[in-house]
C-alpha cells in the first residue's frame, strides 16, 4: 500500500473519532494509528494530534487525564513536539499540570519536561498555580518525592517562590515546606560548588579572619570595663544607637524581603499577563481568521440572499398573478355553484312531488293488492277443495290403471296364445294343398278369437280414455298450482 493510499485511508480519521477513541480508552486502536510507519511524519497525523477543541484541549490532555499508557504519550509527544507540550487549555492548564495532578510516572514527567524545558515547568494557569502547586494537592504526595526533586532541579528557586492568586507558594499550606527548602539549599549548594569550586568555608584564610574578629571583640569588651562612668554612659548611648541601627537594618531587610516578594508577585503577574497577552494574540489571530472566513461566508450569503430576494420577488409576482387567476376562477366556480344549487333545488322539489305521487300510487297499489290477495285466498280455498276432489279422482284413476294393466297383461298372454295358434294354422296350411285348405279350413272366425279381438279393442279404448283423463288431470293440477302461487309471486 502506498503513502497516498494510507493518507486516503486516514482521511476518515478526524479529530472527533480520535477524541472518541481516547474517551472510550481504546488504546490499541490509538497505538496502531500512531505506530503506522507509512504516515509517521505526515502532516495529517500531526494536524489531527495538535487540533484543539472548544475548550482548547488536545489529544495529549485527554490521554493524560484518562491514564493512557506511557508509550502512547511518548509517541504523541514525539509527533506533536514542543508546540504540543506547551499548548494550554482555556483555563491555562498545560499537560504538565495534568500529569502532576494525576500523579503520572516520572518517565512521563521527564518526557514532557524534556520537550518543554524550564518554560513548561514555570508555566502557571489562570489561578496562578504551577505544576509544583498541583503536585502538592491531594493525598498522593508522599509517593512522588522523585517528581518534586526533578521539578526543583529544573525550575530552581524561581519555581519554589512562584505565588498563586492567593499569595501562597507551592506546599506552603502543608508540612513539606521545610523539606522543599532543605532540598532547594542542597541544590543551590551543588550549583555553587559547580560554579565556584575555589570557595570553601573551612579554608585557612577564612579561619584567620574569624580568629581576628573574635580577638577584636574581646579587646572591645576589655576597654569597656576599664572605661569610666561617663564613658560607660557614652558606650550605652552608642549601644542604643547601634541597636536602633540594627533594628532599622532589620526593618530594611524585612522591607527588602517584602519588596522582593512584591517584585516576585509583580513578575508572576507580568508573566501571567504575558501569557494572557499571548493567548489573546493567538485568540485574536484565530478570531481574525474566523472573521475572515465569516466575512467570506457573509459575502456568499449576501449574494445568495440577493439572488434569493430576486427569486422571491419573482415568486411573489407569480403568486399575485396566480391569486388573481384563482380569484377569477373562484368567482366563476361560485356562480356555477349557485346555478347548480338552484337547479338541484328545483330538481329536488320535482323529485319530492314525484315521490309523493309515487307514495300515493304505492298505497293505492298496496290496497288493491291486499284486496286481490283476499280474493285469491278465497279462490285458493275453492281450488284447494277442487284439488282434494281431483286427488280422489286421481286415486280412482290409479286403481283403474292398475286394473287396466292387469287386463293388458291378460290380453298380452291371450295375444301370444293366438299367435301360436296362427303359427300352427299356417304350418298346417303349408303342408296341405290350396284346394284342400279351402275345403278343410273355411273362412269362419272362431268365437274365442272373436272375443279376444273384442277385448283387445275395448282395452285399447280404455287405455286411450285413461291417458286422456290423466293428461287433463295433470293440466288441471298445473293450472291450480299456478293460480295458487301467482298472487304470492306478484306480492
Amino acid at each position: 500500500m502506498t503513502s497516498k493510499q494510507n493518507e486516503r485511508s486516514n482521511v476518515f480519521m478526524d479529530e472527533k473519532t480520535l477524541t472518541q477513541i481516547c474517551l472510550k480508552r481504546e488504546w490499541s486502536k490509538l497505538r496502531s494509528f500512531l505506530q503506522d510507519d507509512s504516515i509517521a511524519n505526515s502532516h495529517i497525523k500531526k494536524k489531527l494530534i495538535t487540533v484543539k477543541s472548544l475548550t482548547r484541549t488536545n489529544i495529549l490532555h485527554h490521554c493524560l487525564k484518562l491514564d493512557a499508557p506511557t508509550d502512547i504519550i511518548q509517541s504523541i509527544v514525539s509527533i506533536g513536539g514542543r508546540d504540543l507540550v506547551l499548548a494550554t487549555s482555556a483555563e491555562g492548564v498545560s499537560p504538565l499540570h495534568i500529569a502532576c495532578i494525576d500523579r503520572r510516572s516520572i518517565d512521563i514527567i521527564k518526557c514532557l519536561v524534556g520537550w518543554g524545558g524550564k518554560k513548561l515547568v514555570m508555566m502557571q494557569n489562570f489561578h496562578g498555580k504551577s505544576a509544583l502547586h498541583n503536585l502538592f494537592t491531594g493525598d498522593k504526595f508522599n509517593a512522588q518525592m522523585e517528581i518534586m526533586e526533578y521539578l526543583i532541579r529544573v525550575g530552581g528557586r524561581e519555581l519554589v517562590e512562584l505565588l498563586d492568586m492567593d499569595g501562597q507558594r507551592a506546599g506552603e499550606d502543608t508540612k513539606s515546606m521545610v523539606m522543599i527548602e532543605t532540598f532547594l539549599d542542597e541544590v543551590e549548594k551543588k550549583k555553587n560548588r559547580r560554579m565556584n569550586p575555589s570557595i570553601n568555608t573551612y579554608s585557612p584564610s577564612n579561619l584567620n579572619r574569624m580568629s581576628k574578629a573574635q580577638a577584636m571583640n574581646t579587646d572591645a569588651t576589655a576597654t569597656t570595663k576599664r572605661a569610666t562612668s561617663s564613658e560607660r554612659m557614652e558606650v550605652t548611648h552608642t549601644n542604643t544607637n547601634i541597636r536602633e541601627t540594627n533594628r532599622l537594618a532589620l526593618d530594611l531587610s524585612v522591607s527588602k524581603k517584602k519588596n522582593d516578594k512584591y517584585k516576585k508577585e509583580i513578575k508572576v503577574l507580568e508573566k501571567s499577563l504575558q501569557q494572557a497577552e499571548e493567548n489573546l494574540s493567538s485568540e485574536r489571530q484565530e478570531n481574525k481568521k474566523k472573521l475572515d472566513a465569516l466575512e467570506q461566508k457573509l459575502v456568499i450569503e449576501v449574494e445568495s440572499s440577493r439572488l434569493l430576494k430576486i427569486e422571491l420577488e419573482k415568486m411573489q409576482q407569480e403568486n399575485t398573478d396566480n391569486v388573481k387567476i384563482l380569484q377569477k376562477e373562484r368567482k366563476e366556480h361560485e356562480e356555477e355553484r349557485k346555478s347548480l344549487l338552484e337547479r338541484q333545488k328545483e330538481e329536488i322539489s320535482d323529485l319530492s312531488s314525484r315521490i309523493k305521487a309515487m307514495e300515493t300510487e304505492k298505497k293505492n297499489a298496496i290496497d288493491k293488492l291486499q284486496s286481490e290477495l283476499s280474493k285469491q285466498i278465497n279462490d285458493n280455498a275453492g281450488l284447494k277443495a277442487q284439488l282434494e276432489s281431483l286427488g280422489k279422482e286421481k286415486h280412482d284413476l290409479d286403481s283403474q290403471l292398475c286394473e287396466m294393466k292387469l287386463i293388458k297383461e291378460v290380453s298380452a298372454s291371450l295375444h301370444t296364445d293366438q299367435r301360436q295358434q296362427d303359427d300352427n294354422i299356417n304350418n298346417t296350411e303349408e303342408r296341405t294343398p290350396k284346394r284342400s285348405r279351402r275345403t278343410l279350413f273355411p273362412s269362419v272366425v272362431s268365437p274365442e278369437s272373436q272375443k279376444l279381438l273384442d277385448l283387445k279393442k275395448k282395452n285399447e279404448e280404455l287405455l286411450r280414455i285413461i291417458e286422456n283423463q290423466a293428461a287433463d288431470h295433470h293440466n288441471a293440477m298445473k293450472q291450480l298450482r299456478e293460480a295458487y302461487e301467482k298472487p304470492y309471486m306478484d306480492f
